[in-house]
C-alpha cells in the first residue's frame, strides 16, 4: 500500500501532487519498493527516482520495479543521488521528496535538506520524524551525521526540526501529522503509527490553502 500503509499520509501526498503541480518524486530508502511501486501505480506519468545503497535490497528491488517506466533505481548514497539530481536539473519545476533513509552509521537527512534547500520550490516529507505534541506517532533516534562528514558514529539526536530546522529556508510551510491510528489505518490495532513532517516551499496560495485545510494536519512555518 506504500507509505506504511497509512492512508491519510498517502491522501496528503496526493493532494500535493494533483493541487500543486508536483513535476517528480524523489525516494531515498527504496528498500523493498513498496512505496515506489505505489507511487507508479498511482502516477504513470510522473517522473519518480529512487535510491537504494544495500545491495540485498537494491537488486530486489529492480527487479520488482522494472514493470514500471516511470521508475529509476539507483544504488547511492541519498545525498550524493539527491545532489545529482538537482546538479542534472532532471527533477522540474517543483519536485516531492519522500526522505526515509534513516539508518547505518551515516544519517543523510541533514545533507540532504541543505540541498533540496537550494531549490525555490519544493515538498518534501520527513519520515519517522517527531510530531511535537503528539506522543502517539513514533519516530527515529541516532541522527550521526554533519554537513561535511561523510561517515560518523550515531549519535542520540533525534529525528526532527532541531536536527534540519536551521537548514529550512524561512519562507516554508511546515505540517505536522493529527490523528490517530484509527484514522490512519481503520483500525486502532495497527503496530505502529511513524511520525512525520511536510515542508512546502514556492507554492501557489490557492492550492496551498487547500491543502491546510485538512483536518488531519496542523500547520506553520520554520521557526
Amino acid at each position: 500500500m506504500g507509505f506504511h500503509g497509512n492512508r491519510l499520509l498517502r491522501e496528503l501526498v496526493s493532494n500535493i501532487i494533483r493541487l500543486m503541480g508536483v513535476t517528480s518524486f524523489v525516494e531515498t530508502g527504496t528498500c523493498t519498493g513498496i512505496t515506489t511501486e505505489y507511487m507508479a501505480s498511482s502516477f504513470p506519468s510522473l517522473p519518480i527516482f529512487s535510491c537504494e545503497i544495500d545491495p540485498q535490497y537494491y537488486g530486489p528491488s529492480v527487479i520488482r520495479l522494472r514493470a514500471h517506466k516511470n521508475v529509476t533505481v539507483s544504488p547511492e548514497s541519498s545525498e550524493k543521488f539527491i545532489a545529482r539530481l538537482i546538479s542534472e536539473k532532471a527533477l522540474g519545476d517543483f519536485p516531492m521528496f519522500f526522505l526515509d533513509a534513516h539508518w547505518f552509521d551515516y544519517w543523510p537527512l541533514p545533507d540532504e535538506i541543505a540541498a533540496i534547500a537550494t531549490l525555490p520550490k519544493f515538498a518534501v516529507v520527513v519520515d519517522d520524524f517527531m510530531v511535537p505534541g503528539q506522543g502517539q506517532f513514533e519516530h527515529d533516534n541516532g541522527g550521526g551525521g554533519t554537513i561535511g562528514v561523510t561517515r560518523t558514529k550515531p549519535d542520540s539526536r533525534p529525528c526532527s526540526m532541531a536536527l534540519v530546522g536551521s537548514l529550512l529556508p524561512q519562507d516554508c510551510n511546515v505540517g505536522y501529522p493529527n490523528y490517530d491510528k484509527m484514522a490512519a489505518y481503520g483500525t486502532p490495532k495497527a503496530p505502529h503509527l511513524r511520525g512525520h513532517a511536510v515542508v512546502v516551499r514556492g507554492h501557489a496560495s490557492e492550492p496551498m490553502s487547500i491543502i491546510m485545510q485538512n483536518r488531519h494536519y496542523d500547520w506553520g512555518v520554520v521557526r
